[in-house]
C-alpha cells in the first residue's frame, strides 16, 4: 500500500498504515466483517466509511449524547 494519510475534523492528519478487515460487534454478540477498513494506529480504532455502511443498508441516528447504528430497523450498535 502506498503511503497515505486521513484528515480529521480538527484538520489533524494521521498516517494510515494499512487496509484490513475489521469487526463491528453487535451488542447481542453478532459480528459484521468490514472489508477495506483503514488502519490508523494513532486513532486507536479502524476507520470505516459511513457511505459504505449506508450502501449496505445501515442507518445512523445522531443525537446530543451519541448515535445509534440501525440495521433492518434494529439497533446494531451505539456510540458516544
Amino acid at each position: 500500500m502506498k503511503s497515505c494519510t486521513v484528515v480529521l475534523g480538527n484538520s489533524n492528519k494521521e498516517d494510515v498504515l494499512g487496509v484490513e478487515i475489521s469487526q463491528l460487534k453487535h451488542h447481542r454478540g453478532n459480528k459484521l466483517l468490514l472489508h477495506e477498513s483503514l488502519y490508523a494506529p494513532a486513532m486507536r480504532f479502524f476507520l470505516v466509511s459511513f457511505v459504505s455502511l449506508m450502501n449496505l443498508g445501515f442507518i445512523f441516528c445522531f443525537c446530543l449524547d451519541g448515535s445509534n447504528i440501525l440495521y433492518g430497523g434494529n439497533v446494531f450498535g451505539q456510540a458516544t
